[in-house]
């Protein structure tokens, strides 16, 4: 048997679509240079204490939350939770969890591990941290790596609250400090991706050539107006109108005493 392909002379002579131009001068940088996707989720606050000493930690590709009361290998508690969790806090005799793969935050009781609530999140979220306030309210702040915000989430009303736009690539660690100037609280913002205000120059080498030598092959940009190579921002949650800002740039990728 003889096969025959016919092809319409239509497809052939399919005009190439143009580039839309550029609409404005680039904020950050836009493309991450890898070698490859890393689709594995991957924890960020993996554990916490809650108050009486109990140990809460995550099996992030198990999916469930094991408790230890003691020091004996075997968990006192252990319990199904969102898919893929990522980050864990205990606040009082609860706990939240953000589901890796689920896109949610889930709010758990403490002793019987059963989930009491849940409530959808941004894309990929990365960090949290549960604010106790003063009033008695619970307000947890996520970090979002797809959509580059951090939402503040009310535990009691269970909803979003609040949101902020991250100008830079894949926000992920968090960290509540103090400004020591004001006295007020902020919530510090690192990005897992972040510039060094430079780029490779069109002439690659080849990718094993010793760093040294390839410093010669890096274009910075200093002189051509610079991308703004910011590192880490705060968000002044404190205040009536919070805003965010940059507060360090040229540090660096950082990991804020996350252990890793």
């Amino acid at each position: 048997h003889v096969m025959v392909l016919l092809v319409s002379p239509f497809l052939a002579q399919k005009p190439a679509l143009a580039a839309a131009p550029p609409t404005a001068p680039y904020q950050k940088l836009p493309t991450a240079f890898h070698d490859y996707t890393n689709f594995n989720v991957e924890p960020v606050r993996g554990m916490d204490y809650a108050d009486d000493g109990r140990l809460y930690a995550l099996n992030t590709h198990g999916s469930t939350v094991v408790m230890h009361a003691d020091s004996t290998p075997a968990p006192e508690g252990q319990w199904p939770t969102l898919n893929n969790p990522v980050s864990i806090d205990v606040f009082g005799d609860r706990f939240a969890v953000l589901g890796g793969a689920t896109h949610a935050l889930a709010v758990h009781d403490g002793t019987s591990g059963a989930i009491l609530d849940v409530v959808p999140l941004p894309r990929e979220p990365g960090d949290l941290i549960v604010d106790q306030r003063a009033d008695g309210r619970h307000i947890a702040y996520v970090a979002s790596q797809a959509e580059n915000v951090v939402v503040a989430i009310d535990l009691e009303l269970m909803r979003e609250i609040q949101r902020w736009k991250i100008p830079s690539e894949s926000p992920r660690f968090l960290y509540l400090d103090t400004d020591p100037d004001t006295n007020t609280r902020r919530l510090l913002v690192a990005p897992l991706l972040s510039g060094n205000n430079s780029m490779p120059k069109a002439a690659i080498p080849d990718p094993s050539v010793p760093l040294a030598l390839a410093l010669g092959n890096v274009l910075p940009l200093e002189g051509f107006g610079g991308l703004p190579d910011e590192d880490l921002f705060a968000i002044t949650i404190d205040e009536s109108v919070p805003v965010v800002m940059p507060v360090a740039r040229r540090a660096g990728t950082l990991l804020l005493e996350h252990a890793r």
